[in-house]
């Protein structure tokens, strides 16, 4: 295949299916004219459902033949019939846990602000996909437009986000047999213009960012796009990506993407199954629940709400499920401080020592009974807004962006950031997200020595994982 058979068959994204499911496409306009770039992420996270996720979706060859440089992730032994895995990658996740403890504030801001939109609707998204999109992009842009991630994420240089970056890359990667946790990109790019060629090295080293490159408006690249995110996502969101593509005038994508897969520790079994009532913000609902009896498990409480976490399969990552009390709505718990630092801070009531500032939420060690509905929620969002509140404004700014460090085509912006997620539940798995805030309250009432936990009014999931991280949140108003 000579030069221009590859240049030709790298040329195929359309503008309405970036912006249906998450890519970033940085739109070339006339001569003269700044250009967009469209920036998106998809998520999907499913733990346990009983089908094979990694479908066979016919995309692998097409897209080699379109690839600059494609990632190759770190290599896991499977983990054995006897719950042997590997240790040398396991102490390479270890020595980079805790590089994200300083992203509490950010990833609070980013839940209240994105559940605060749902108006009575299911909202489901990836706070840690977010962060990771927004890292990546610093390592694209300079001036006021990094300047502006580099605060937002409280990084303190741009190299400092870079190995912050790395290190929860590295923290979360896990592919052993047992649970899938992938953070993927990709970077799409138009076969006529010129790139810096070390900053697509440095995303690949950082980000394990793979390189595509081709004719924009042509087929088969957007084919190849579509099928690459189906391919990181098991095919999760094929709803939202059959529409993904770029139209002519697009100069690159930038894809993140998210897929996390893990059975439950302990199953539900279906046997136990129940048939009951879910009270919606539209009405009442028939829902079926899942039921199991928790002989002694923690149960964390704070003034306005109830929580507790299931374990998934390798016991580091958990659920978390938090219920507002009766009578307090998700809009109210999203305004009060310690409910949203729990969120944020989930995982490290679990794991976190005496030092650890639990912000007046207790905990009991009893009997729970826990009843928790079926769920297969699935959100698209636009996240323009959502970043300029968070004081990223120059870079969609078509007289402030600076791409400079991606290409000698500078006149720049982005036009569009969006995201597709989706979080599923059965009797085998599940999956969520967390935040952080500060509060100060009077003593919540501990719980009795036994307890009925019953989501049959809206509530949130988080899925937390090793680093205790929030990898999916989802705000559940009708499963």
């Amino acid at each position: 295949m000579n030069a221009k058979d590859i240049s030709d068959s790298l040329s195929m994204i359309d503008r309405d299916l970036l912006e249906e499911a998450a890519p970033m496409p940085f739109t070339a306009k006339k001569k003269r004219f700044r250009k967009a770039l469209t920036l998106g992420g998809a998520a999907a996270a499913v733990l346990a459902v009983a089908l094979v996720l990694h479908l066979a979706l016919g995309g692998a060859l097409v897209h080699k033949a379109y690839a600059l440089q494609e990632a190759v992730y770190p290599e896991i032994r499977k983990t054995t019939a006897d719950g042997v895995g590997d240790e040398a990658y396991f102490r390479i996740r270890k020595a980079n846990l805790g590089k994200g403890t300083s992203l509490g504030s950010f990833f609070a801001g980013l839940m209240q602000q994105s559940f605060a939109e749902n108006q009575g609707r299911n909202m489901v998204f990836s706070p840690l996909n977010t962060y990771m999109s927004l890292a990546m992009l610093s390592g694209l842009c300079s001036g006021e437009t990094q300047d502006q991630i580099l605060q937002a994420l409280g990084a303190k240089s741009p190299q400092a986000l870079l190995d912050q970056a790395h290190s929860i890359w590295l923290a979360n990667y896990e592919n052993d047999g047992l649970l899938t946790n992938i953070l993927a990109s990709s970077i799409w790019l138009r076969d006529d213009a010129a790139y810096n060629k070390e900053t697509l090295a440095a995303l690949a080293e950082e980000f394990y960012t793979s390189s595509f490159s081709g004719t924009m408006g042509n087929a088969a690249y957007d084919r190849c796009l579509r099928n690459w995110i189906d391919e990181q996502t098991g095919g999760l969101l094929q709803e939202s990506t059959k529409n993904v593509k770029m139209d002519p005038q697009t100069v690159m994508a930038l894809v993140s993407t998210l897929s996390f897969r893990a059975k439950w520790y302990i199953p539900f079994e279906e046997s136990a199954n129940t048939e009951r009532v879910f009270h919606t913000p539209e009405g009442d609902k028939n829902t079926v629940f899942m039921n199991r009896e928790i002989e002694y498990g923690f149960y964390y409480y704070g003034e306005k709400f109830g929580a507790i976490a299931l374990s998934l399969d390798n016991t580091r990552d958990q659920m978390w499920l938090i219920l507002p009390d009766e009578g307090v709505s998700p809009e109210e718990l999203l305004q009060d401080e310690q409910a949203l630092y729990f969120m944020a801070n989930a995982a490290s009531y679990t794991w976190a020592g005496e030092e650890f500032d639990r912000k007046g939420v207790e905990s009991a060690w009893i009997k729970v009974n826990l009843s928790l509905p079926k769920f297969d929620l699935m959100a698209e969002s636009e996240l323009n807004d959502l970043f300029e509140n968070m004081g990223i404004t120059a870079c969609f700014d078509p007289e402030k962006a600076d791409f400079s460090p991606l290409t000698e085509e500078s006149e720049m912006f982005i036009s569009r950031v969006s995201q597709a997620s989706r979080l599923c539940i059965d009797e085998e798995g599940v999956t969520a997200v967390s935040y952080i805030i500060d509060y100060g309250a009077a003593e919540p009432i501990p719980p009795e020595e036994e307890i009925d936990f019953i989501l049959d009014r809206p509530f949130f999931a988080v899925l937390t994982n090793t680093d205790s991280l929030p990898l999916m949140a989802a705000l559940v108003n009708a499963p």
